[in-house]
């Protein structure tokens, strides 16, 4: 910080992204008390609200509806998510409408539960679905079983595609983090990540459940004895683990893998401001 040469531009953007905590340690090398949360930045009366979504759902919507799916071992999660982003919106908007969370579950019970979720939006508001892909992992020989049958399920169902990222390296848990803060805490100070109201009050996501609610503020990394200190490094607890794989895989995907509605992909770039941004009245639920 006090280096005369370091970029006030990459100074400002940390400042406006990261949390108090995350900047004193990462940018002024001042320790504090950590709270070993992977996603601090998450605050339920910010982002739960309750989402207009009869509005969003009308004919030439610019949102678009993509389900995502955790095969999850025994424990697979399945987000039903709304995407969207303005032609100068510099990172996406996302509304988590819905969710299923699943106990011991088949991978066609899990594709039909989506399926079925599917087929309460428009056609047009179709984008694709998102999987896992590392399928349902465990030590069955063939582990993308699962995808394959999703594949030929949604596109001779829906006509849409499935989708995954095949590519290790573009998927790394701590990595791919920053692209779920980016919908969290923005740099031009718009809020662009919601949990519907209808999916907080779901069963799941009372406390202890395995909804995205209560997962998104229990999701810990993990801690190095009893000492308060943690690794940078998530604990896979198989239980807060599936429901923010979802939201990682949507944004790893949205890049690369997802078309916008004028055919483009969704970006997670950012302008940095330096001046205070004020955000349209009108703009919220575009």
């Amino acid at each position: 910080m006090d280096n005369p040469h370091f970029p006030r531009v990459t100074i400002a953007l940390a400042r406006k992204t990261m949390t108090p905590e995350r900047f004193a340690e990462e940018m002024e090398a001042r320790g504090r008390k950590p709270s070993g949360l992977v996603l601090p930045e998450f605050d339920p009366v910010k982002h739960v609200a309750r989402v207009p979504l009869a509005q969003l759902m009308q004919p030439f919507s610019d949102w678009r509806v993509v389900p995502v799916i955790d095969w999850g071992f025994s424990k697979a999660h399945a987000s039903i998510c709304l995407i969207r982003q303005g032609i100068n919106d510099p990172s996406p908007t996302v509304i988590l409408a819905d969710e299923i969370v699943f106990e011991r579950a088949g991978h066609e019970t899990i594709i039909r539960a989506v399926s079925q979720k599917l087929n309460q939006f428009p056609r047009s508001m179709w984008a694709c679905v998102v999987v896992d892909p590392e399928g349902g992992a465990g030590d069955k020989a063939d582990k993308f079983m699962e995808n394959r049958a999703a594949s030929i399920f949604f596109r001779q169902k829906h006509g849409i595609r499935v989708v995954f990222e095949r590519d290790k390296a573009r998927r790394g848990i701590m990595s791919t983090m920053d692209l779920v803060r980016r919908l969290l805490k923005t740099a031009d100070g718009v809020q662009r990540f919601w949990i519907s109201a209808e999916c907080a009050a779901l069963p799941s996501s009372q406390r202890g459940g395995r909804g995205t609610l209560p997962a998104i503020q229990a999701y810990k990394l993990e801690e190095i004895g009893s000492t308060g200190t943690y690794k940078d490094k998530a604990k896979d607890d198989n239980k807060n683990t599936h429901a923010i794989d979802c939201l990682r895989m949507l944004c790893i995907c949205a890049p690369t893998k997802i078309h916008r509605p004028d055919g483009g992909m969704y970006s997670f770039l950012y302008v940095p401001q330096l001046k205070p941004q004020v955000p349209s009245r009108s703009g919220k639920w575009r």
